[in-house]
């Protein structure tokens, strides 16, 4: 498989698409495929298994709740961003959205069927602007007060959001560019989330382990070697900021 530098692939698509529609389009496949990494992520920590959730809150709870909400805010964001209208700040701003698309193929034959798409793509993240809207942009004081609510979002429907405007990318790549984009990360199965998990798997019962060490050093007398035991450990890892007082 070619591997082009990010200059590389901008340049393609400016030299197939134009010197207007080729960056839109290439920081829209970006985007999107930062996206899709994002929530394969997600969905494999969080909406895999429950074994998985467990060995994150093992190590450390109160992290694995903010690397939670944080993913997932993030990736509504995304969703949000990816079908924003084309222009901002009261028509002051263009946006790098999917809806400008249709505007630089206007005399294509098949335009019904991007606008479509598009059409299709905004209507399936509509409930991502109501969470940007009322919790993760602003804060609604109706939705904190429970009086109000947010539209509900699911883990399918963040899926089936994302390849909603994968359709739309796919769609030009076929008609414009006469290829078939993939939209989906590849995993080299080195270094990848999964990775990620087995290193924490090891450390907790690393960690496990040697609390077990410690215990029974501690029961035999041998108190120095058992608090070497589990303090035994680089500044630069152990190394925590004062706290800090309000005055």
């Amino acid at each position: 498989m070619a591997s082009f530098s990010d200059d590389e692939a901008l340049q393609m698509r400016i030299e197939k698409l134009g010197e207007n529609f080729g960056p839109l389009f290439h920081h829209v496949e970006n985007d999107l495929r930062s996206l899709r990494v994002l929530w394969r992520v997600y969905v494999a920590f969080f909406g895999f298994s429950p074994k998985r959730v467990d060995l994150l809150n093992s190590s450390s709870g109160i992290t694995a709740v903010i690397i939670e909400r944080t993913f997932f805010e993030s990736a509504l964001l995304s969703l949000c961003r990816l079908t924003d209208p084309p222009t901002g700040n009261r028509g002051a701003s263009l946006n790098t959205t999917v809806t400008r698309f249709p505007s630089f193929l206007e005399d294509h034959k098949k335009i019904g069927d991007l606008r479509s798409l598009v059409d299709h793509a905004v209507n399936q993240t509509a409930f991502a602007r109501s969470w940007r809207n009322k919790r993760v942009a602003h804060s609604d004081y109706d939705v904190r007060q429970k009086k109000a609510r947010v539209d509900r979002a699911s883990r399918k429907q963040m899926s089936d959001a994302t390849d909603a405007i994968s359709a739309v990318v796919r769609w030009v790549g076929l008609e414009c560019l006469d290829t078939t984009i993939v939209t989906h990360p590849i995993s080299e199965f080195t270094g990848d989330e999964v990775s990620f998990l087995k290193h924490l798997y090891l450390g907790v019962g690393k960690e496990r382990q040697l609390e077990a060490e410690r215990r029974q050093l501690a029961q035999e007398g041998k108190y120095a070697e058992a608090e070497d035991k589990v303090s035994n450990f680089p500044d630069w890892l152990t190394y925590r900021p004062p706290d800090v007082m309000d005055m």
